[in-house]
């Protein structure tokens, strides 16, 4: 999943558990959850906007039609957290903690069998609304805003290796042409392997041989790094 995706992805889920995790919540308590509980302020996926419009330098039209998708799709997706599919789910996490209370690790392995179906339908759900968000982009932007993604990820991986101004711009101009390769090359996820070609060049020719040793082990650490996307 996208960064974006993953933030909204964590503020949506979560509502899953406010709505329904307590094993003593009642159906009446379930139905006066009528909205998820945020603290007042900007919407959970403003931050996300905010970075898509500063990476882009989206326009004053650009912006209206992004921040509509991403109203519509949150509050959408919402609602399937706030009905019957979202409740069902929140059913079964509060019997999957229930389980895990009592280590009964045969209960916690039915349910987690059952379950995951449910979660799944909604983190794609989750990913269809990034995909919506990302196709009211223009061509170009779409491929740079998958660029900053592969890039983003990769200076956070970074972060421990003190990159120098010229390293990170480095980074982030070359993660598009990355991403463009792999689509062109016929990738089935252009994006991690985008990611993957661009780290390679990354070390041959940005990092410095201590920072190239100082990453190995954050590579291993994280060797699922690729398949975010």
């Amino acid at each position: 999943m996208h960064h974006f995706v993953r933030a909204c992805s964590l503020a949506l889920l979560t509502t899953v558990f406010i709505l329904g995790c307590s094993p003593d919540k009642t159906n009446e308590d379930a139905n006066n959850a009528s909205a998820p509980v945020e603290e007042a302020g900007p919407p959970a996926w403003e931050a996300n906007y905010n970075e898509m419009v500063q990476a882009l330098s989206l326009t004053p039209d650009e912006q209206d039609v992004v921040r509509g998708a991403f109203e519509r799709g949150y509050a959408e997706m919402t609602a399937r957290l706030q009905g019957e599919e979202g409740q069902d789910l929140a059913a079964e996490e509060a019997r999957l903690k229930e389980a895990a209370r009592n280590k009964d690790l045969a209960a916690v392995r039915a349910i987690t069998k059952r379950a995951g179906p449910k979660r799944q339908a909604l983190v794609g759900g989750i990913m269809q609304m990034q995909e919506d968000i990302l196709l009211t982009l223009s061509p170009e932007k779409q491929l740079a805003w998958k660029g900053h993604q592969i890039a983003q990820e990769m200076v956070e991986l970074m972060e421990d290796l003190a990159l120098t101004a010229e390293q990170e711009a480095a980074i982030r101009g070359n993660a598009a042409a990355a991403v463009q390769a792999a689509q062109q090359a016929g990738a089935v996820n252009p994006m991690a392997k985008g990611f993957l070609d661009l780290e390679a060049r990354v070390e041959q020719q940005v990092l410095g041989p201590q920072q190239y040793e100082g990453y190995q082990p954050v590579k291993e650490a994280n060797s699922m790094r690729s398949l975010k996307w």
